[in-house]
């Protein structure tokens, strides 16, 4: 796994959607990560998809920090509807990452037509 928190940086929208074999659509961003040994967080955000909790929210705050001792934690809040405080639906425990970088934050978007997954720098 290869990239900086400045190599994310870069990604301010995207030029090309990359569509997986699920209908998931890729942002050029997003695209990077799994292209860099990110493929797994990708994973990670789908397989909570079968939470319905998780499901039914349209707009998806994902983030992975990584800890010192290489442990990590997936996090999903809808965002914080209405001014709010963000709202945590779901949690992850990763017992072993080599994550280069110490945070990761993903967007997943749901617009009823097509659903995106995107760095938070690409929204």
């Amino acid at each position: 796994m290869s990239f900086t928190q400045s190599d994310l940086q870069q990604f301010t929208g995207t030029a090309t959607w990359w569509r997986l074999p699920t209908g998931l659509l890729l942002t050029d961003g997003a695209k990077y990560v799994a292209e860099n040994g990110g493929a797994w967080i990708i994973d990670l955000i789908e397989s909570h998809q079968l939470n319905p909790k998780v499901k039914a929210e349209e707009m998806q705050f994902w983030t992975i920090r990584k800890h010192d001792d290489n442990t990590a934690t997936a996090t999903c809040t809808e965002g914080g509807k209405d001014g709010g405080e963000p709202v945590a639906l779901t949690s992850q425990k990763i017992l072993y990452t080599d994550l280069p970088v110490k945070e990761i934050r993903l967007y997943r978007v749901n617009d009823g037509e097509h659903v995106v997954l995107m760095l938070s720098t690409e929204y």
